[in-house]
């Protein structure tokens, strides 16, 4: 039987270091070619590996700098929304701009954007939902459709080529693949929160929405609603500011105060925070990743960050009949080995995989003195010259 232990790196990226255009964050996507694009408050940046693009009002044909939203559409072209521009479209040479003076867009505050499975568009601003299929637009507002909130978070797509619409205060609004209108709120399904920071869909085509009050939740039929949140998980925080599902199927949720919060397919959770790792900043409002396996997060005002996590395998039941007692065990105090051991070297590893003990031993060990350690768990190495052990053990204060 094996056990994995995490270790992670994570570079910074901000004005200071590179050629990133500002440290705020808005969103971030990766293309069909495997680069990076990063909404800022300052412009649109591009990385390819260690190459920079920073495109702005000054040297494209963006009019508004302030960067909300982003979204690649079938021909790998860029769909950008701004605060004060309008829509933008990109196909790597040329820009067209969409906005209220010259199209029906109903604002120029464009805060998501998807694109759908026949390529047409879905365009959520402040004042209402929009489509557009490349020649034709469509407009639902509370005037015309009777949704319940105007101001559009976020949008996916289902597997079947619905959407699913995130309000602020207005609760879920459907849109079936015949356009049908359904709005979900807590008065009337019992959704646990009226407003969706993100939507995202997994690879089952079940939809998953993070809010800024009551965790995670997602539909699991008939108007019936599975919540995920600090009652009834390990999740830290119910204030979730960003997500985003990876290929293998892990939860990158971002919180205000906690860091960034991956869930892994197998429901097991870690974190990496201000206290844990070289993370500048907890406040994470966007999240993405890449074909490569990086994990990469955008703070408020940090700048941003790749992750990249390491995992280590390691054989357990190389000793024979052996354990670690009391487990858990209070920090500071000792912890027992069932057999002595003579040379070692002993490991404590914390669940993001940075190494806080380390012992190396010439004499025969029958116990650890732990060190003064949070409350958590960890994972107990001991090397001898002829075996490893490793365990989980939880230590509490």
């Amino acid at each position: 039987m094996g056990q994995s232990v995490v270790s992670q790196e994570m570079t910074v990226y901000n004005e200071n270091n590179s050629p990133l255009s500002n440290n705020s964050i808005r969103a971030l996507l990766t293309d069909q070619t495997n680069n990076l694009w990063i909404a800022t408050d300052l412009g649109l940046c591009k990385l390819n590996g260690t190459n920079w693009e920073v495109f702005n009002s000054s040297n494209s044909g963006l009019t508004d700098n302030y960067i909300q939203s982003l979204a690649i559409d079938q021909s790998n072209a860029l769909w950008v929304g701004t605060v004060n521009g309008g829509l933008f479209h990109f196909d790597g040479l040329n820009w067209t701009n969409y906005n209220s003076l010259n199209s029906p867009l109903t604002t120029d505050f464009v805060r998501s954007i998807a694109v759908d499975l026949n390529g047409d568009v879905w365009i959520g601003t402040v004042e209402g939902l929009l489509k557009f299929d490349g020649i034709n637009w469509t407009v639902w507002t509370i005037a015309n459709s009777g949704i319940f909130s105007q101001n559009i978070s976020t949008i996916a797509v289902g597997a079947n080529n619905e959407k699913y619409c995130g309000t602020i205060n207005g609760g879920v609004i459907y849109v079936s693949p015949a356009e049908q209108i359904q709005n979900y709120t807590i008065q009337n399904s019992g959704i646990p929160d009226n407003s969706t920071v993100v939507i995202q869909v997994d690879g089952n085509g079940q939809p998953w929405f993070a809010t800024p009050a009551a965790g995670l939740f997602t539909d699991i039929g008939s108007l019936s609603w599975q919540s995920t949140n600090t009652q009834n998980s390990p999740l830290p925080t119910n204030s979730l500011t960003a997500f985003h599902i990876d290929k293998t199927q892990n939860f990158l949720l971002g919180s205000d105060q906690f860091g960034i919060i991956i869930r892994s397919s197998n429901n097991a959770y870690r974190s990496y925070s201000m206290s844990n790792s070289s993370l500048p900043e907890n406040h994470v409002i966007s999240a993405t990743s890449d074909s490569l396996g990086n994990i990469w997060i955008g703070l408020s005002s940090g700048g941003l960050v790749r992750l990249k996590e390491q995992y280590l395998s390691v054989d357990k039941n190389i000793f024979t009949d052996f354990n670690v007692y009391p487990n858990p065990v209070l920090s500071g105090q000792h912890l027992f080995l069932s057999k002595s051991i003579d040379e070692c070297e002993i490991e404590i590893i914390s669940a993001d995989g940075k190494m806080v003990f380390n012992e190396k031993s010439k004499d025969s060990k029958a116990y650890i003195l732990l060190p003064a350690l949070q409350t958590g768990t960890y994972f107990l190495k001991i090397i001898s010259n002829r075996s490893v052990f490793i365990e989980t053990i939880v230590i509490r204060s």
